[in-house]
């Protein structure tokens, strides 16, 4: 149990440091410029697209950032965690569903969707839809794994 709470210390200094890179992208999305061309409504849906990603991604690591704090202050929770990581169900779920090159790619695109939409609007719509695409496949891969087994 106590390798699996150096595990959860870890994943909070992981957890605060995607924290500040999502703060940081927010900012640094801010900075940069997109083409004089693009018309106003289009800007306005890359804005939004941008801010909702980012705050996507802050809301669910700051949620696993509670739920992890809350888990290293109780025996009890930290126990129900530790059942809950290892569940052998989730696990074969997770090895056919969540492998660690699909979460690198779904968070690349994501990262490029951000970068492109402040460079050229033909690029982000493209990556925005690659990344909407992933996302739906690991969806409904995950949905049909947990309804099979």
């Amino acid at each position: 149990m106590e390798q699996f709470k150096r595990t959860l210390q870890r994943q909070q200094y992981l957890f605060a440091a995607g924290m500040l890179a999502a703060c940081a992208a927010v900012l640094l999305s801010r900075r940069l410029g997109i083409e004089a061309t693009v018309p106003e409504h289009v800007r306005d849906f890359i804005d939004g697209f941008q801010v909702g990603i980012v705050a996507a991604v802050f809301g669910r690591l700051f949620c696993l950032i509670v739920r992890n704090s809350m888990a290293l202050r109780s025996p009890e929770r930290l126990q129900k965690l530790h059942i809950s990581v290892t569940d052998e169900r989730l696990l074969f779920i997770r090895q056919k569903t969540d492998s660690a090159g699909m979460t690198i790619v779904i968070y690349g695109l994501a990262l490029a969707t951000l970068v492109a939409g402040n460079v050229n609007e033909t690029a982000f719509f493209a990556l925005m839809s690659a990344t909407i695409f992933a996302v739906l496949a690991r969806g409904i891969a995950k949905a049909y794994y947990r309804n099979r087994i």
